[in-house]
């Protein structure tokens, strides 16, 4: 599964499985773009979370 996202430069959020077994990723700034498109490659029970919203349950 691909997960297409575009985040601003800086920002941080986290890949989440069911789980909860955590991966942190932070945008850095890439050829003066402030908004960074990736592609992450992840098992279907990976979501994306942002990280001001993330809550441990």
């Amino acid at each position: 599964m691909a997960l297409q996202i575009r985040r601003n430069e800086g920002e941080k959020f986290l890949i989440v499985n069911e789980k909860g077994e955590k991966i942190e990723i932070k945008i850095l700034e890439e050829h003066g773009h402030k908004q960074i498109p990736l592609s992450i490659e992840a098992p279907p029970n990976y979501k994306i979370w942002r990280e001001e919203i993330y809550k441990e349950e």
